[in-house]
């Protein structure tokens, strides 16, 4: 009886050790995000131990969490070593930040945050250390539960700036009082998703028990359904306007989008200087116009994406007079399906979806 025991103990062990080698083993999809505002950090590179896995990442940019787009994807174990290093550098022997993973294994998002000499800046409000760092979130969503919805999650990567709250105060044309979407965001914190619907809104950046409004943003909701983003808060407030501030998203494909700042008394739709109407025909197959009209002379660019965010064709990037436009699109060789198109100016920006049947 005791031998059969024994070897039953032996068994039991050796499965268990089998059991652990493959979860250390075992790799996960990583999107990794640059939302360092160091200037010194515009470019960094990413080891993932001791493999280069992202070369001159630069500020506000991501890597592909999904495949597809021709850049491949990066994986983690759920104990690797990441380091962020100069762009000149040639191994990770001399990391600005590292951070190995204490057992991760779902997906992963993976940020860098800070300065490399934070005496050289402004202290966080907080207290909170704005020191380089890698930042990650265990539970990164690929897609929107609902591909009706969009899904959100928020990322304080701002060091200069105190605890935040983001309200919406304008939902199409009905004026707000502000709609609290995310709260007591401290830097360096993330909050995880919450679904939002494919919305046109102007959105505030708050500090948290007061009513100062830190910068004001224009949020066209509808250029992510289907997706789930990582939205950040990123930058330096650099007086009196806080322009260096800004709101950018990510999703799963690595395309960033960046909110054009609003006025900060608009409580209606952005766009007294420029509209942007509907396709037509639509459906289409495969030619259509895209009009929209111009107030004022400006520098204007007018993008067609998929819905997982990566752009088909620039249709527009330059300047142009006031005046009303159409822009034709010819979608041959793309499948049928819906598609974005977004128009980009100095006022802010605004974006509709068409449809492609073949």
């Amino acid at each position: 009886m005791d031998h059969r025991y024994r070897i039953l103990r032996v068994a039991f062990a050796a499965a268990m050790l089998m059991a652990l080698a493959t979860a250390a083993s075992a790799q996960v999809p990583v999107q990794i995000i640059n939302s360092s505002p160091d200037p010194a950090n515009t470019f960094v590179d990413i080891y993932i131990d001791g493999t280069k896995v992202a070369e001159d990442l630069a500020f506000k940019a991501a890597t592909p969490f999904v495949d597809g787009g021709g850049v491949p994807q990066i994986f983690v174990t759920p104990t690797s070593t990441i380091v962020v290093a100069d762009q000149t550098s040639v191994d990770d022997s001399s990391p600005l930040a590292s951070v190995t993973l204490p057992g991760v294994l779902t997906p992963t998002l993976l940020e860098v945050l800070g300065f490399r000499v934070p005496g050289n800046f402004n202290p966080n409000p907080d207290g909170r250390s704005t020191a380089m760092q890698i930042a990650f979130f265990d539970g990164y969503k690929a897609a929107a539960d609902d591909p009706q919805t969009s899904e959100l999650m928020a990322v304080h990567a701002a060091p200069e700036v105190g605890t935040i709250d983001l309200i919406a105060r304008a939902v199409h044309d009905m004026p707000g009082v502000g709609l609290p979407i995310f709260t007591n965001l401290a830097y360096g914190d993330f909050q995880t998703y919450i679904p939002l619907s494919p919305i046109v809104a102007t959105l505030d950046i708050v500090e948290t028990g007061t009513s100062n409004v830190i910068q004001t943003y224009v949020a066209t909701l509808s250029l992510i359904q289907g997706a789930a983003a990582v939205g950040h808060a990123a930058g330096l407030p650099v007086a009196p306007d806080n322009d260096d501030l800004s709101l950018f998203g990510a999703v799963a494909s690595g395309f960033v989008f960046e909110l054009g700042k609003a006025s900060r008394t608009d409580t209606n739709l952005p766009g007294r200087n420029y509209s942007l109407g509907e396709n037509y025909p639509n459906p289409f197959n495969p030619n259509t116009v895209i009009p929209f009209t111009l107030d004022s002379a400006q520098h204007v660019k007018l993008t067609v994406f998929d819905m997982r965010g990566r752009a088909v064709e620039t249709l527009i990037d330059g300047r142009r007079e006031a005046g009303a436009y159409t822009v034709p699109f010819q979608a041959t060789g793309l499948a049928s399906g819906t598609y974005m198109y977004e128009l980009r100016t100095a006022d802010g920006n605004s974006s509709r979806t068409m449809t492609l049947v073949k």
